[in-house]
């Protein structure tokens, strides 16, 4: 890993070089990441020895540049090192955006980027936030390559975009691809941002082709200077051989931050409903793997325990926490989460899921460099996943994140 870096840095410099005559600035940047964590139970059995321990890092290393007001690229190179194996690096996001392109309020995004439609919220304790979106990085990679167009006047903004998710070129059968088509709407308005979005996703890989249609509305809002308000309602139907679609998802949280108080504690609400199966109507499928709202259950790497397809659930969860912590030094807090299932379940399943405690720490060393430690625990209810009185998750997690 520490050839990898002086390398990548290296090619950068030099890959700038010849472009700095014709750019008005260049930045480059990157995020390094150093952690481990210990997982026991996660067959919700003291007495099978299944442990799992790693130390793994993760580096991102972007190159910006600015050629004209209008025209500017930015690329970013990713490489994952689980365990001692070696990383491997590759280009993570590349594109080129085109502003005032064919218009004034027109801009135009050409390459591989991110799909985003749905609202991503910031968690109550932003550095808890970075735990969960680091295991979701881990996961097999969501990044198309595309064409993204914007338009926006007033405080009115209309995004859309074609995206090719997976493409195969083979000879005599160029159609079994993953496409990706959306439009969202937002609206700025003086207190936050309300918009709604229509995705269409055509899934042709294998021989039972795949349709999924989504179309929803979203909300944040700060209702006070202390009060902030989300939520994300969305429906999805589509076409799947030998299954009927059409289920809901609602997200929604409330947060009270004391914004007077020297520690700056602050508490939420937060609840998820994912619809399951009924019959022969599938749950919501979850088509990006980039959602996480605790270290066990709805992990993807650390642990994973709830079923991500075709098995709903409901969940709520209270949020509580200190972000201010002598002078910004440190931050602590945690989160208490209920689970429930939803919809038909598989014989001798109950729809009692269980609970999550997540608590952690964070010492920001400097403006660029924290230290966070985490532990979880899930407790199984009672007859969880076919099991008869189950023993707990426990997790432990240490990370170290360099930003430059």
């Amino acid at each position: 890993m520490f050839l990898f870096l002086p390398v990548l840095f290296g090619v950068l410099f030099f890959a700038a070089r010849p472009a700095a005559a014709g750019c008005s600035s260049v930045t480059i940047g990157a995020n390094i990441y150093f952690y481990g964590y210990y997982v026991e139970n996660r067959d919700f059995d003291d007495s099978s020895p299944d442990a799992v321990s790693a130390y793994n890092s993760y580096v991102e290393v972007c190159l910006s540049n600015t050629y004209t007001d209008n025209v500017s690229t930015y690329v970013e190179f990713e490489a994952k090192f689980d365990d001692s194996a070696n990383g491997t690096a590759k280009v993570k996001y590349a594109y080129l955006d085109l502003k005032h392109f064919l218009a004034d309020d027109l801009s135009v995004r050409i390459g591989k980027g991110k799909s985003k439609f749905e609202i991503k919220k910031t968690h109550t304790i932003p550095s808890l936030a970075r735990l969960y979106d680091l295991d979701m990085t881990l996961l097999p990679d969501y990044k198309p390559l595309g064409v993204e167009f914007a338009y926006g006047f007033s405080s009115f903004k209309l995004k859309g975009a074609a995206w090719k998710i997976s493409e195969n070129s083979a000879p005599g059968d160029n159609s079994s691809d993953y496409d990706e088509y959306m439009l969202l709407g937002t609206w700025t308005h003086e207190r936050g941002k309300t918009g709604g979005y229509v995705v269409l996703l055509k899934d042709n890989r294998a021989a039972d082709a795949a349709d999924y249609n989504m179309i929803g509305l979203y909300t944040r809002s700060d209702l006070t200077d202390d009060i902030n308000v989300l939520a994300d309602l969305c429906y999805q139907d589509g076409d799947v051989p030998s299954a009927d679609i059409g289920s809901f998802r609602l997200w929604t949280c409330v947060e009270y931050a004391f914004s007077s108080s020297p520690l700056k504690p602050v508490v939420g609400l937060d609840f998820f409903y994912l619809e399951g199966a009924n019959g022969d109507t599938r749950a919501f499928k979850l088509v990006k793997p980039d959602f996480a709202r605790t270290l066990i259950a709805e992990s993807g790497k650390y642990c994973g325990l709830l079923p991500r397809d075709n098995e709903g659930y409901f969940s709520a969860q209270l949020q509580f926490g200190l972000r201010n912590v002598r002078d910004g030094e440190f931050e602590v807090g945690g989160t208490l989460t209920w689970f429930r299932a939803d919809g038909d379940l598989p014989a001798g399943r109950d729809k009692g899921i269980g609970w999550e405690v997540d608590a952690f720490a964070v010492w920001n060393y400097t403006e660029d460099v924290s230290f966070s430690a985490a532990v979880a625990c899930f407790v199984p209810d009672e007859d969880f996943a076919g099991a008869s009185d189950p023993d707990s998750v426990w997790l432990a997690i240490f990370a170290t994140r360099l930003d430059f």
